[in-house]
């Protein structure tokens, strides 16, 4: 174990050489066991096994470089005209858009403002207010 005090000095010495081999004692008790060290082995080798399944299984609900490539050469042959692609967004707009919408803040519109399924009534004004009108077409101005 470790090596032996052949004639100690004093009292003190003799503490410090116990000391010195308890302390040597306790680091090979600590010591991992082949065993412990087998079993943290394959511990790790079952986290590494799980960590690429889970990898594996992200992987493939995503796109690959070709599938990818082919979406960009597809949009590229395709060449949308710009009314095709006003059309595609006004699909996406309605479609997250569909019901009420509640906004709340200011609303600016600086084009021009339908309501089509809107009674066409005249609103009068007042004092620092300008008269509103829905046109026949669903159109909303002011007389401002």
């Amino acid at each position: 174990m470790g090596r032996r005090a052949e004639f100690p000095i004093d009292d003190s010495d003799k503490i410090a050489y116990e000391l010195r081999q308890i302390k040597i004692r306790l680091e090979e008790l600590e010591r991992p066991t082949g065993t412990q060290r087998y079993q943290a082995v394959a511990k790790l080798t079952e986290l590494v096994e799980n960590l690429q399944a889970q990898l594996e299984a992200w992987t493939s609900t995503r796109y690959t470089n070709a599938q990818i490539d082919q979406m960009i050469a597809d949009a590229v042959a395709t060449r949308l005209t710009q009314a095709q692609v006003d059309q595609r967004a006004q699909i996406v707009v309605a479609s997250n858009l569909a019901g009420n919408v509640a906004i709340g803040g200011a609303l600016r519109v600086e084009g021009a403002v339908t309501m089509p399924v809107v009674r066409t009534t005249n609103v009068t004004s007042e004092a620092n207010r300008a008269t509103v009108w829905v046109a026949g077409n669903g159109k909303v101005g002011t007389t401002a």
